[in-house]
């Protein structure tokens, strides 16, 4: 079962009526209510995008950091066209879902995403190799391989934990 989309009526587009529910209100405005099903990924500490068009490493997790620095550092421009604060950085250290550990440093908190995001960018900046095709991505350090993710929708996701064996704690 998807979310539920309100959309405004558009009397010239035609509508199935076997999943479309449509709603006059006392205004006389007319609404569409129905079944979406959009990528439900919701701010967790399991699910982590990787994500090609990210600056840096970013995550809503104030609790995720094994290392952490407050401070006002900017704004970042959301997909929205909305800005967030960036309110602190550090480290965040995860455990793969194939069991290594990863250690993304410089980890921008913006308690205001709802998604955590790993740069490619930053990846490949430490020389490790992030593999795309056929629905499947995969982590690399030379012929280790370090994690693995797949593409649900539009995005490559993978999941991963905090790093059991360290502290992570936002001061």
């Amino acid at each position: 079962m998807g979310n539920i989309k309100l959309d405004r009526f558009n009397r010239t587009k035609r509508y199935d009526d076997k999943t479309t529910t449509i709603v006059a209100d006392e205004d006389e405005d007319i609404y569409i209510v129905g079944e979406c099903d959009p990528l439900n990924i919701a701010y967790d500490e399991i699910s982590w995008i990787i994500d090609s068009g990210a600056s840096f490493h970013f995550t809503p997790g104030g609790d995720f950091f094994a290392t952490y620095q407050s401070g006002d550092f900017g704004n970042v421009q959301m997909g929205n066209q909305g800005r967030s604060k960036i309110v602190g950085k550090g480290l965040v250290i995860l455990t793969s879902n194939i069991g290594c550990k990863i250690i993304l440093k410089d980890v921008r908190h913006i308690p205001d995403m709802r998604l955590n995001l790993i740069s490619y960018g930053k990846l490949d900046d430490v020389s490790l190799g992030n593999h795309f095709g056929e629905g499947k991505w995969k982590l690399t350090k030379g012929k280790l391989v370090m994690a693995r993710g797949k593409k649900e929708r539009s995005l490559y996701v993978t999941q991963a934990k905090l790093c059991k064996e360290e502290v992570n704690v936002a001061k």
